[in-house]
């Protein structure tokens, strides 16, 4: 492991510690645990041997934030793809694809309406670059940006329609989040 990615691991466990921190220090604010589906394009996206046209793929988005009732919040972010061949039908050129991104966001939330919130947010953290999931790994810095819908039809449930984009990897996730406000 290098010093780089343990201190990106590092910052984000601060995160995370710090989220779960301020939430629990002040009566007011929302936790908000995430899980989603997400559709992965991009120029570092592994063509798939279903569609070697194409570079694309499916992965997970999970995230964990925190959200102070005027609507600006930060959230700890994770994003992976759902490749378990990712190399296998490659070829010898040796090419890194996307493999996962673990990074850190401030948020900001807007209500358009009783039920419906427009999200923004903008974060950094590290994306993992491999020719396959054992052997020839790199990690770089990555900036991430996030626009998003929300739809929140009670107070302890929501979904978010979401588009994050990983600015160095130039990959770009738009899925679905099932949300659990607390």
């Amino acid at each position: 492991m290098t010093k780089t990615s343990r201190l990106a691991r590092s910052a984000a466990a601060a995160a995370a510690l710090f989220i779960a921190g301020s939430a629990f220090a002040q009566s007011q604010g929302t936790i908000t645990p995430e899980f989603g589906v997400t559709y992965l394009g991009g120029k570092t996206v592994e063509r798939n041997s279903y569609d070697p046209g194409g570079q694309h793929s499916f992965g997970l988005n999970a995230a964990i934030g925190w959200e102070h009732p005027s609507g600006v919040g930060v959230r700890a972010m994770f994003l992976f793809d759902l490749q378990p061949f990712r190399g296998i039908f490659q070829d010898a050129t040796d090419i890194r694809s996307f493999d996962q991104f673990f990074g850190v966001q401030a948020t900001g939330s807007v209500a358009l309406g009783p039920s419906f919130n427009l999200k923004l947010g903008a974060g950094v953290g590290r994306t993992r670059l491999d020719v396959s999931p054992d052997i020839s790994r790199s990690d770089i810095t990555d900036g991430v940006v996030s626009l998003g819908l929300q739809w929140r039809p009670g107070s302890h449930y929501a979904m978010e329609v979401r588009v994050d984009h990983l600015t160095s990897s130039d990959v770009t996730s738009a899925g679905i989040q099932f949300q659990w406000p607390f």
